[in-house]
């Protein structure tokens, strides 16, 4: 039995004399349409006619623009193609223009006759007894060609079920290409023809679904619909976590083991895979929100979210490392420390020239988010005791940098240690506001900071 839609690779595999039936199939096909057409578009103008009698009962004008015009935008909302748009107006645009000719002449007709008016016809007057069968014979055929284009099962080849994602955002073309492209669906064009009749286009829900072998086009949107499947959890990678604060959401959300999750971001192996020179791989997970399933491993969730650093890191900031005379750990973890200092963007750039002049004039950077990791990244207030903290991250008893970022930092701050500002500032305090006040010499820094104890006393006072 010859197969319905052929694809060329199929049509190659035939004999002539299967080519020849096939040939023969579909013109009978077109020959059993052009009956149908006729019948229809004569069907029309009847009804066109008998509109342009009703209109000159009520005095209105038979030729109507906006009508015309909203009979096209109409039409065009049932092209599913293969015919565009243009061609679907030019067809019938001519329609159109036949029907209003039919109808003015019908109506001319009817105004030099009115003596001999003829008998009052209702509208459902206009179809036979013989019509009424023929076009319910015509929706029945139609409605079989549905069922059997889009009802009937689908089989794809390998183990069922299948495991299927449709990510977050993800559109419905792009699910319908992945579903082809994997052989899950034999046809694109039917189930995007399935998803519009049943509104799929605006009701699929993101997850993960276990698709069953032999699924109609309608059985494989409903389940897409209102089936059962696994939704990811939201990770929330803000600018400022870090690896502590990172394993206990994994902990919490997808059930991944804290204590391994912070012993992989230690893992020498696992580094050198990501090609990460520092100690951990603090600092290159870049903030976003991210999506995972429930028991993913927390290799997977550590390697997409590095790869999202990777393609943060363009070209131009790779030049730009170049001229700055650090490697990429080194501005990882200056960027790291303006985050912790402030949470006003417009700062970042001025504190991170701070940081960089103080490294240029060999002076301790003395950051108090580096003594906070120093302490296990679990912040609160720092006292003087705290600043004796023995950790290579202590930058109030070492000079330069820590061995390595403090956290993750966001991708303002990152740009602001690459794009430092340029100025005299080697000391800065805040004023209270949540910003921050600069010197460029000891003696107007402690003005400053007399000034913030001040502000502070009038507020314990009020």
């Amino acid at each position: 039995m010859i197969r319905k839609n052929k694809n060329k690779r199929d049509l190659d595999s035939l004999s002539k004399a299967e080519k020849e039936a096939l040939l023969r199939k579909y013109r009978k096909r077109i020959d059993f349409f052009d009956r149908i057409l006729v019948y229809i578009l004569n069907k029309r103008t009847k009804a066109a006619v008998m509109i342009g009698r009703i209109k000159i009962a009520l005095n209105q004008p038979t030729y109507n623009p906006e009508r015309e015009r909203d009979v096209l935008i109409r039409i065009n909302k049932h092209n599913h193609g293969p015919l565009t748009s243009e061609s679907l107006d030019h067809i019938y645009e001519r329609i159109l223009d036949e029907s209003r000719a039919t109808q003015k002449a019908e109506s001319h007709k009817l105004l030099n006759n009115s003596e001999n008016r003829e008998k009052k016809k209702s509208i459902g007057e206009l179809l036979t007894k013989r019509d009424k069968y023929i076009i319910i014979a015509f929706f029945f055929v139609v409605l079989a060609i549905l069922c059997y284009s889009f009802m009937t099962p689908n089989y794809y080849k390998g183990s069922s079920p299948v495991v299927f994602e449709i990510k977050k955002g993800q559109t419905l073309n792009n699910t319908i290409d992945s579903l082809y492209n994997r052989g899950i669906i034999p046809s694109k064009r039917n189930m995007r023809i399935a998803a519009f009749l049943l509104g799929g286009n605006r009701s699929i829900k993101f997850g993960r679904y276990r698709v069953p072998n032999g699924l109609s086009y309608f059985s494989l949107l409903e389940l897409f619909i209102a089936g059962k499947r696994e939704v990811p959890a939201m990770i929330d990678v803000f600018p400022g976590i870090n690896i502590y604060q990172l394993a206990g959401q994994l902990q919490q959300k997808i059930h991944a083991d804290s204590s391994e999750v912070v012993k992989l971001c230690f893992d020498k192996k696992l580094l050198h895979f990501l090609d990460i020179d520092a100690p951990s791989i603090e600092g290159y997970l870049i903030p976003d929100v991210y999506y995972f399933y429930d028991n993913t491993p927390a290799s997977e969730v550590l390697y997409k979210i590095k790869n999202e650093f990777n393609k943060f890191l363009s070209d131009s900031l790779k030049l730009r490392l170049k001229n700055l005379n650090y490697n990429l750990t080194q501005v990882l973890t200056i960027a790291s420390i303006i985050e912790g200092e402030s949470s006003k963007i417009e700062e970042y750039p001025t504190i991170a020239g701070v940081y960089y002049n103080r490294l240029n004039r060999g002076m301790k950077l003395q950051a108090d988010p580096t003594v906070q990791y120093a302490h296990m990244g679990k912040w609160h207030r720092l006292l003087n005791r705290d600043l004796t903290i023995q950790s290579p991250y202590n930058t109030y008893l070492h000079y330069g940098l820590p061995p390595g970022p403090i956290n993750n930092p966001g991708r303002s701050a990152i740009m602001a240690a690459f794009y430092p500002a340029k100025h005299n500032y080697i000391y800065f305090v805040a004023d209270g506001s949540g910003k921050h006040k600069f010197a460029s010499n000891y003696e107007d820094h402690l003005k400053l900071v007399q000034q913030y104890r001040t502000w502070m006393k009038n507020q314990i006072a009020e």
